[in-house]
């Protein structure tokens, strides 16, 4: 029998309130169980919970990447530049055109050029532990997990040291903006910031046409592939995409792997004492506590799901952070186990926008959590009590106090 839709109206299901955004998975098995295909009506939106029909949406060519560009009410014409940044952005198109920039990005951010960044990555790395040492308490995300990845991506895109903090800026109103539960004000922030940041990016871009260097944007600049380019527009956007979408995932991985383990004592232990679990580890901590636990799809035609007719144009939210604990599809689902082995998470998506990101998140992950776990041995949570960023999109404590 197909599952029937629990009421908007059931204060058991409420993906805006604090609690939500604090621990998701209630709900998530909430729905799961009730109404895996759960309509908001106020929203117009779909939500949907469980393993098999967020693989059936991913793989769905009905079930379009491209954002609504309403923004939630705000006029289009009013973020201009908003709406050639998502238009060009491979993460927001469909295929064909999905098909060919991403053949073209590949080109340059290959798996060699990733796997040529690890003495880089360890040099960060270190650099940034050296300045934690010596220290009694931390937030780790300040000090370590968001400079990481900014310093790792950023160099070869032509952003300098001294401009991570800005970066930091930008990138965290940039993602509130393209979020679910943005507000028209902070749609505005984001315009204004993307403005900010294209100027900052065409600049770089402009030096690198007239003096070419050894880095990715230089590649991504000259790329070439049967004839075609990147447009100017494609290059800015997939900038963009590199350097937000390239930091703010591995910083929530960090961040939520170091709390998973600090909460799992024996877990902790157990990796401790064996690090070549490491990789096992990152791939059940990618799916016990998803740092892009939500992607968007809007129905180009009619899709019927488990018997539930959603219309055309209408939003559907790939829960995959409840996908990633379905029962259904991994053993003991609600249990962290750094031994899983079979854990086919959909973290990084499915289908054609799989992340082309994710082997760099991975070796990130890998170096950092090693390099932590041997340099501070005996860190400890300072605080219980946890806040999380209000979006959707990534899940990310705000901070992460440790004593060291």
């Amino acid at each position: 029998m197909p599952s029937q839709p629990v009421p908007t109206s059931d204060p058991a299901v409420n993906l805006l309130s604090p609690e939500f955004l604090t621990d998701p998975y209630p709900i998530y098995d909430y729905l799961r169980r009730n109404a895996p295909v759960y309509f908001i009506e106020p929203a117009n939106t779909w939500v949907i919970t469980r393993y098999r029909d967020c693989v059936s949406i991913f793989k769905d060519p009905r079930a379009s990447s491209t954002i609504d560009l309403t923004f939630g009410g705000v006029d289009p014409a009013e973020l201009p530049q908003t709406v050639a940044s998502v238009q060009a952005n491979m993460v927001f198109m469909d295929d064909p055109d999905h098909a060919r920039l991403r053949a073209l990005v590949h080109k340059s951010f290959t798996p060699s050029l990733v796997e040529n960044m690890r003495g880089q990555i360890e040099q960060v790395v270190n650099e940034l532990l050296d300045d934690m040492d010596g220290q009694s308490e931390i937030d780790l995300i300040k000090a370590f997990s968001y400079p990481l990845p900014v310093l790792v991506i950023a160099d070869p895109l032509g952003v300098p040291f001294e401009d991570r903090n800005l970066l930091r800026q930008w990138s965290q109103i940039i993602l509130q903006a393209v979020d679910p539960l943005a507000t028209p004000d902070v749609m505005v922030k984001g315009e204004q910031c993307l403005i900010e940041f294209s100027d900052y990016l065409t600049r770089t871009i402009e030096d690198r046409r007239r003096h070419p260097r050894e880095d990715l944007l230089t590649k991504l600049v000259q790329v070439e592939e049967q004839g075609d380019r990147l447009s100017y527009q494609e290059l800015l956007s997939t900038c963009i995409l590199l350097l937000i979408a390239g930091h703010e995932t591995t910083t929530s991985l960090i961040a939520n792997g170091i709390l998973t383990l600090l909460r799992h004592p024996h877990q902790l232990l157990t990796l401790r004492a064996n690090l070549h679990l490491i990789p096992a580890a990152i791939e059940e901590i990618l799916r016990y506590d998803s740092p892009v636990p939500m992607n968007p799809r809007k129905a180009l035609e009619p899709i019927t799901l488990d018997s539930h007719p959603i219309q055309d144009g209408q939003i559907i939210l790939v829960m995959t952070g409840s996908a990633n604990r379905d029962p259904e599809i991994f053993e003991r689902a609600d249990i962290f186990d750094i031994n899983r082995t079979n854990n086919p998470h959909l973290t990084f998506g499915k289908g054609i926008h799989y992340c082309l990101g994710a082997p760099l998140a991975r070796l990130e992950g890998a170096i950092a959590f090693r390099a932590l776990l041997k340099r501070f041995p005996n860190m400890q949570l300072s605080s219980t009590s946890i806040e999380y960023n209000p979006t959707l999109r990534v899940r990310t404590p705000k901070e992460l106090l440790l004593t060291l």
